[in-house]
């Protein structure tokens, strides 16, 4: 059983490349908080994975959320793992994973990481589509490695992407993240159609489509820009600061 939570596509390739290697079923975590469905039987021998994004270092809100409320049952002898995504690097977003889990009686057995493309629109301006395959094609080679150590049931940090000073990256990043989330940021050009794709595909019901266009009624979100990079008209903007930098979304993910 895989869980997993991706806004551009990047996790659930690798969610979905770890359950086809193992024929194992994948769960996306903003359906199941969308159908209430936190409680779930393991089959036998059955592992539990986490696929997911690092933001700041640290973990996305929904996977807080998720995490808090998640019931597993029939756990005995199950092999726990987490994969983190990120553009380059994860800090200790593992940390913060296991010690929320840990309340519910689980622990990690193994932890792996895999830097894709970088894709916070706000701060980077997104590679082109070379540089974006010569990514993937190097991360490929990541998850490969990923796929066999969990198919071997392997234990311990096997993470090698957590960067330099990783624990000072989380100070410092994360809070910047928790309590900078908010929505009043985002802006609509005049190239909306009105297609209602952002309010349906935003994790946290943050959008509403108003007179055909969007209106963000909650103060805060997920902040995973998914809106914004999956708009086929690119008319959503964070401030001034997401433009002419491109948009970004994993090319083998439909």
């Amino acid at each position: 059983m895989i869980f997993y939570f991706s806004a551009t596509g990047n996790s659930e390739y690798v969610a979905k490349k770890i359950a086809n290697e193992e024929h194992d079923r994948v769960i996306s975590i903003p359906d199941a908080i969308a159908n209430k469905k936190y409680e779930y039987y393991l089959g036998e021998h059955e592992k539990v994975g986490f696929v997911m994004p690092v933001y700041f270092g640290g973990l996305p809100t929904i996977i807080l959320y998720f995490l808090e409320n998640l019931e597993l049952l029939n756990i005995q002898g199950t092999y726990f793992y987490h994969v983190l995504t990120c553009g380059e690097n994860t800090g200790e977003a593992s940390y913060l994973l296991n010690k929320t889990i840990q309340k519910k009686g689980y622990t990690l057995s193994a932890r792996y990481g895999v830097a894709m493309v970088q894709n916070y629109v706000p701060l980077y301006r997104m590679a082109n589509k070379i540089d974006a395959k010569n990514k993937l094609d190097k991360a490929e080679k990541q998850i490969e490695v990923i796929c066999k150590a969990i198919h071997n049931c392997a234990y311990g940090d096997q993470n090698t992407v957590k960067g330099h000073m990783s624990k000072q990256f989380t100070t410092f990043a994360y809070p910047l993240y928790v309590h900078g989330r908010k929505t009043k940021l985002f802006k609509v050009t005049e190239d909306c159609s009105g297609c209602g794709l952002c309010e349906s595909i935003c994790p946290c019901q943050a959008i509403e489509m108003q007179a055909k266009r969007p209106v963000w009624k909650q103060k805060r979100c997920v902040h995973c820009m998914g809106c914004l990079h999956r708009c086929p008209k690119m008319a959503i903007r964070y401030k001034k600061l997401t433009e002419n930098k491109g948009r970004y979304y994993n090319p083998y993910v439909k």
